[in-house]
């Protein structure tokens, strides 16, 4: 049985369309050794926790199976918030950097959510668990809202795969652009 770690290294792996074999020389580890975290259910090292953590964005205690929360709120950039309520929460909670960095991140996901709940905002792309989609560079006809079903255009693919590499936080930023984007030129047109 695979440990916690291998697991989770393999489900990351997937979400970015690579096998762990990709992920040796990516990340700056040998295969071999991750290998031996395969088949030997051996628990790496401190080193190799860390370069596995830093290539994906994730925490090492997500890694160990200490959290199920897959963010690294003490070593997250922060250069790309919102300085103002960045600068709000963190005094809010007295310094304390990785709650003042948990909560602005829940707040830009409910930001997001917001954004994606309004359909007057924003147009959203919904698979329905049909295991249709973007996988590669191949297309598959994905539901829309409104029911139909299209192939995306090559413009759509690219920004689902840019997309996909970005951690939650960028994601979140992403989806208020997006809909902040949709409202100025609703706003040109109306």
């Amino acid at each position: 049985m695979a440990t916690v770690f291998f697991q989770r290294v393999e489900a990351l792996c997937v979400d970015r369309g690579m096998t762990t074999t990709d992920l040796g020389p990516a990340a700056g580890i040998g295969n071999g050794t991750i290998s031996g975290w395969r088949n030997k259910d051996a628990m790496p090292g401190v080193t190799n926790i860390k370069k596995v953590a830093d290539f994906f964005k994730v925490s090492e205690a997500y890694l160990r199976g200490e959290t199920d929360d897959p963010i690294d709120y003490v070593n997250m950039d922060v250069s790309g918030f919102r300085q103002p309520l960045y600068d709000h929460l963190l005094k809010k909670c007295k310094g304390n950097t990785a709650q003042a960095n948990r909560e602005y991140v829940e707040f830009e996901k409910k930001e997001a959510e917001d954004a994606l709940n309004d359909p007057d905002r924003l147009a959203v792309y919904h698979n329905h668990g049909g295991n249709v989609g973007v996988m590669g560079t191949n297309h598959a006809p994905v539901t829309l809202i409104n029911g139909k079903e299209r192939q995306l255009s090559d413009n759509e693919t690219a920004i689902l795969r840019l997309f996909a590499e970005l951690d939650t936080v960028e994601q979140s930023k992403v989806l208020v652009f997006a809909a902040e984007l949709k409202e100025r030129k609703d706003g040109r047109n109306g």
